[in-house]
């Protein structure tokens, strides 16, 4: 019977009573209906009805019902489901257990239906039987997996669906295996891309190594190129070795000729031509030189005491090319030649060639024929600087002797200023000749000599060189005959009425005894180079006073009453504009150092107030890399109150001293002794002392300032209403600032030079840079115009940031940029290239604020300059405008390696987002900039501990070191440069060719022995042998030669081991870390244990090189020469060419390759010209006669010409 047709049994309901009359209470009986719904059941499914049996435990008083029920779709029969049925004790009121047997048979639509209403529909049914509920809901189910089978026969049955999920399970897995094989070959790829360009990075620093070698072996210009340059330059004069000057646009220019000669001057042997350097057809802006040719005569001295004189001299004329001062005349290079006939021939004279800068305006004495005198201040300048020339020159070792107007030159520099320089005595230098030296009188007249000359034997001096420059003074202020119109000093300042201070001076200068005479450098703070003195005292009438006399300011006078600014300092020139006013060079009259001064013009009290308060934030700078600000003080405009007051006081030329307003002392903003606080000097209040000086000791008079008590006080009160205001004119007040003066070397100049090539110094000024701006920016400052030209490089090579022309202090608004906006567009775009640097919210008046992060964009473009090369001014333009877009791409440069982190902190400061632009503290604390100075400390610090094997540190050392894991890209590096191996053929020809010396050999009775491949340094060495660390710690070295490892061997082999061969290789030591070099080496060694029969021995040592000739015939037919060396004889030539000990060595290497290969005379003159080894050329004059060849006649016939 199916289940359709199978009746529902009728369910009987207990009726509630509807009477008023409780209940009474009934207990149910769960076993009752547990049977009745189990009868019902199995009447219903009959054969699909399965009764479980469940074993009653000890403890259960009555068991749970258990059965299974196999429901089935009405349609398809085999369309089944068993459900397990448990009855719990109190069913219907808790729900049964059900679980369906085969759930996983059917697909996941029914499944999921299956699941769902044994899961929820029990809960529905609660408290009434609902097992047949139950099973009717999941026979609904089955039906309708049935009507779905019938429906579509082509759905693959359970089996093929698992079969297909498996296929695709397994296709999935084929997939994910491919994108892994894809993502390991492109990382492979990748590798091999990093691998490549690490590569070329290694092959890049090598060459770029090799380069450098090459430079520094010929003074850093490629020698070839301008070898040839010289040959084809006809007339050229050459020079060893190269030598090395600034071209007309401050750029080096290095150069081994000079040709053009244009005769200037001529005299008895001594002539002087104006010259060029032979440089390429390219190459602009070539400063003209001037080229000086002496002859000296040896005929009236021994040849061989003019010689060692003419060595002297050498040394003498390298000594003063190495002398560098600003006011000395630049000594470029001489050259020295020999003559190399016999010492009796009649033409025996040497020839001398100096190279000296060209002074664009002429000497001092074409300047005097022509004005006569010099102005006072500019006498008092000039003077000032040959001084601190005179100074250095004595400090340096040298006496000049011959200092006179002649020997004083002009140069005009490119900021137009007039500077003098002393010119070198290069013929003091010289020996003693007729024509060597002019005589005392073409210079200046006998009365004026010094007198330790007039003695016997003497010689001039430093004291003597001090009375030559005062006499230049003298000629410079009154003339060059004023040494024909006066006999002494003396009666010049008798008859000429001098001023005191120049009096004084003259007393100096001209001190009969040498030994209390002062030094130049004594004489630079006297009075006179300090105040504004004039040279003659000017006579005056009875009765009347000069308005252009000036008293003596000394220290018994009263204060004078004049601008501090003027008293204290001597002007110099302008330096430039900023936004503050203008900045010039002043020389301070009591300590005599250069200073540069900023003056501040304004009439608005406000903005006087507001540069104030700017200014006493940049005296709180003091920091190592920003140039350091002294002082500062106020001043009115002396120029406006004098007219006024003499125009008030009706001409009385005193009234104009008005002492309750000098600024002599001034408003001292900032103390010299540091900042711990500002205080302002003067209260407006206390008219009585307003800003002026009072000398306790010498109290100001009427009688003591020259004039009447009551014209005094009218002057006083004149100038006083002048200044309350009862004129009504603004005062023009000045603020001077006194700063650091730094000489016009810049980071510009730096750039120019390739900076960008040395990456450890650019990385070390950036940090310089990065710590100095951290420095201002923490004090509230803002640069606002930072450039490579406001950078400057003091004399330790450390940049010192300055010219603080634009700085201002915290934010800037907006509101108040209309100023700064026109700074903007006049000056602080006046200088070239100014508007590379300046930061994108400065350009636009919209953006508002703008902070310290204006100076990090500007320092962005400074940092690309320095490791970016830009030769062309075309090309800076372009490249510089592109970097400053938004939307922007760094060169390729920076995709190296090495340029990598260079480029990312530059992409960073770049940014058009303030805020994304780091600080310059955040910059020094990231970790991205090399650390110079630790890394000093750590690199002191690790040859410390290598220095102490026992330490435990040094072992740890080591094993970090050996335990370093290989870099594939060094090995393949390592196998580029590697050498190839030889074919087949040489092969064999290498094995017949020691077949056959060892034959030779073995004839004299030599035996074949093995040498060290691996032993402790060794000090015989100075360069090119290949050392090598083991894992202990020591030194070791590979065979540099097979000489010293068979010397290292004697000590150990038997005394009957007297001749001995080997076959080996050696190794020089590869510069750019690469394969070292090898060659192939055989010796044949002979051990002697006594002297008696050395000759014999050598003797035989050339047979054995006589017969391996004659065993080879290409040998055979090609002329040889045996070389035969004698250490003695060798060391005999090396001290009569007077080659210092330490030179020997040096020197005996490089001539080991003279005539072999390409290495000529003149080869291996360039290289020891070079300052490594630095031979003298009248040394390599003499070791170049030496260089010849033949049998004994020719020999002596060639010791007979030299």
């Amino acid at each position: 019977m199916s289940p359709k047709q199978r009746k529902k049994p009728s369910r009987q309901k207990n009726q509630a009573s509807n009477s008023s009359v409780t209940s009474p209470i009934f207990t149910t009986n769960y076993r009752e209906i547990h049977q009745t719904e189990v009868e019902a059941l199995r009447s219903i499914y009959g054969d699909d009805f399965e009764e479980v049996e469940n074993r009653r435990s000890a403890w259960q008083q009555s068991s749970d019902v258990t059965f299974k029920l196999h429901l089935r779709s009405s349609s398809n029969p085999d369309i089944l489901l068993i459900l397990l049925v448990e009855l719990p004790a109190t069913y219907p009121k808790t729900i049964p257990n059900l679980s369906p047997g085969n759930l996983d048979g059917f697909r996941d639509g029914a499944r999921s239906r299956i699941q769902e209403i044994l899961r929820n529909k029990p809960k529905s049914l609660l408290g009434s039987e609902m097992i047949y509920e139950l099973a009717v809901s999941i026979q609904d189910v089955l039906e309708d997996v049935a009507q779905a089978q019938a429906q579509d026969k082509d759905l693959p049955s359970l089996e093929e669906e698992r079969m297909e999920q498996e296929a695709a399970a397994l296709q999935r897995a084929d997939l994910e295996k491919q994108e892994e094989l894809r993502k390991q070959k492109a990382a492979a790829v990748e590798e091999e891309r990093a691998l490549q360009e690490m590569l070329q990075d290694k092959m890049r620093q090598r060459n770029k190594a090799r380069i450098l070698r090459r430079k520094s072996r010929t003074g850093g210009a490629d020698m070839s190129y301008v070898d040839e340059l010289v040959e084809n330059t006809p007339g050229a004069i050459c020079f060893d070795p190269p030598l090395a000057v600034n071209d007309t646009d401050e750029q080096p220019l290095v150069f081994r000729a000079v040709h053009g000669k244009t005769l200037l001057q001529s005299k008895q042997c001594k002539k002087t031509f104006t010259v060029r350097p032979v440089v390429s057809e390219n190459r602009c802006h070539v400063p003209l030189l001037v080229l000086k040719e002496l002859c000296l005569s040896e005929n009236n001295s021994e040849g061989l005491t003019f010689r060692e004189q003419m060595r002297t001299s050498e040394d003498k004329l390298e000594g003063i090319k190495r002398l560098r001062h600003p006011n000395l005349v630049e000594f470029v290079g001489f050259k020295i030649n020999r003559p190399f006939g016999n010492f009796d021939s009649p033409d025996n004279s040497w020839t001398v060639f100096t190279l000296l800068e060209y002074a664009n305006k002429g000497s001092l004495s074409e300047l005097l024929d022509i004005v006569g005198t010099v102005a006072v201040d500019m006498l008092r300048g000039w003077m000032i600087q040959l001084l601190e020339a005179l100074e250095f020159y004595h400090r340096s070792g040298f006496v000049h002797g011959n200092i006179h107007c002649g020997r004083v030159f002009l140069f005009r520099t490119p900021s137009g200023e007039t500077i003098v320089k002393l010119q070198s005595n290069v013929e003091e230098a010289l020996p003693d000749a007729p024509c060597g030296k002019p005589s005392f009188a073409a210079s200046k007249s006998p009365l004026w000599a010094p007198p330790e000359l007039t003695q016997d034997s003497s010689s001039p001096s430093m004291k003597t060189d001090v009375w030559d420059l005062g006499i230049v003074l003298l000629q410079m202020g009154f003339g060059k005959d004023v040494l024909l119109r006066y006999t002494s000093a003396n009666q010049l300042m008798v008859s000429m009425g001098l001023s005191p201070p120049l009096q004084d001076l003259l007393c100096e200068f001209f001190r009969p005894d040498p030994r209390k005479r002062p030094t130049a450098f004594q004489l630079q703070p006297s009075e006179f180079f300090r105040v504004d003195a004039p040279l003659k005292m000017r006579e005056r009438a009875s009765g009347s006073v000069s308005l252009q006399r000036r008293p003596r300011l000394d220290s018994f006078g009263p204060m004078p009453a004049f601008s501090r600014y003027h008293q204290d300092f001597d002007e110099a020139g302008q330096l430039g504009r900023g936004g503050f006013g203008q900045v010039v060079k002043a020389r301070n009259k009591l300590d005599g150092r250069l200073y540069a001064i900023k003056k501040i013009s304004q009439t608005s009290a406000a903005a006087l107030k507001d540069t104030l308060s700017e200014t006493m934030l940049l005296s709180r700078l003091n920091h190592s890399y920003v140039v350091r600000y002294y002082t500062a003080w106020l001043e009115e405009d002396f120029n406006q109150i004098e007219e006024e007051a003499m125009s008030s006081t009706e001409g009385d030329p005193f009234a104009s001293q008005d002492h309750h307003g000098f600024s002599t002392g001034g408003l001292d903003f900032i103390s010299s002794s540091g900042y711990p606080k500002i205080e302002f000097a003067a209260s407006d209040s206390d008219d009585e002392n307003e800003g002026t000086l009072s000398d306790p000791a010498h109290p100001e008079t009427p009688e003591r300032l020259n004039g009447t008590g009551d014209d005094s006080r009218s002057a006083e009160e004149e100038l006083s209403r002048a200044r309350s205001g009862s004129y009504a004119r603004p005062i023009l007040t000045t603020l001077y600032i006194q700063m650091e003066y730094c000489e016009k070397h810049t980071l510009r100049d730096l750039i120019k030079d390739d900076l960008c090539d040395d990456t450890e110094r650019s990385w070390r000024l950036f940090r310089q840079i990065l710590d100095g701006l951290s420095h201002i920016h923490s004090h509230g400052i803002i640069h606002r115009d930072l450039k490579p030209d406001n950078i400057f490089i003091d004399v330790a090579n450390n940049p010192r940031i300055g010219d603080f022309g634009l700085a201002t202090s915290g934010q800037f608004t907006t509101a108040v940029r209309s100023s700064a906006a026109a700074d903007f567009g006049g000056d602080f775009t006046r200088s070239l290239g100014t508007t590379y640097y300046v930061a994108p919210e400065m350009k636009s008046v919209v953006l508002g604020h703008y902070n310290e992060k204006v100076d990090m964009f500007s320092l962005g473009v400074i940092f690309f300059e320095m490791c970016h090369p830009l030769p062309t001014g075309m090309e800076r333009d372009q490249t510089l405008r592109q970097i400053r877009e938004k939307n922007h791409t760094l060169p390729p440069t920076f995709q190296q390696s090495d340029k990598l982190l260079q480029g990312q902190i530059i992409e960073s400061l770049l940014s058009h987002t303030p805020s994304e632009r780091p600080t310059a503290s955040d910059l020094l604390s990231s970790g991205k900039i090399p650390l110079q100075v630790e890394e000093e400390t750590f690199r002191r610090a690790i040859v410390h501990l290598l220095s102490d094997p026992n330490s435990p540190d040094y072992k740890k050392i080591l094993s970090a070191i050996f335990s370093q894991s290989p870099k594939k890209f060094e090995d393949i590096a390592w196998d580029i440069d590697s050498h190839a191996v030889p074919a087949a053929n040489e092969l064999l020809v290498q094995g017949l060719v020691k077949k056959k010396l060892t034959s030779i050999f073995r004839r004299h009775g030599a035996v074949e022995s093995t040498r060290q491949m691996l032993f402790p340094r060794s000090q015989h060495y100075n360069g090119g042998a290949v050392r090598v660390l083991d894992a202990s710690g020591n030194l070791l070295q590979l065979p540099y030669d097979l000489t010293l490892p068979n010397a290292r061997a004697i000590p150990r082999q038997d005394r009957s081991l007297e001749k001995t061969f080997a076959f080996g290789t050696v190794y020089r030591d590869s510069p750019h870390g690469s394969e070292p070099r090898t060659h192939r080496e055989v010796d044949f060694d002979i051990v002697s244990h006594n002297t008696l029969d050395l000759a014999l021995k050598e003797a035989e040592v050339i047979k054995v090189l006589d017969e391996i000739i004659e065993e080879f015939p290409p040998l055979r037919s090609t002329p040889m020469c045996f070389l035969v060396n004698h250490s003695d004889l060798l060391q005999l030539i090396m001290e009569f060419c007077r080659i210092t000990p330490t030179q020997i060595p040096k020197v005996k290497e490089v001539l080991s390759k003279l005539n072999v290969g390409k290495y000529t005379m003149q080869t291996i003159r360039s290289e020891l010209r070079a300052p490594a080894i630095g031979v003298a050329s009248t040394s390599l004059d003499d070791l170049a006669r030496f260089d010849f060849r033949g049998d004994k006649t020719q020999a002596a016939e060639h010791h007979g010409r030299n």
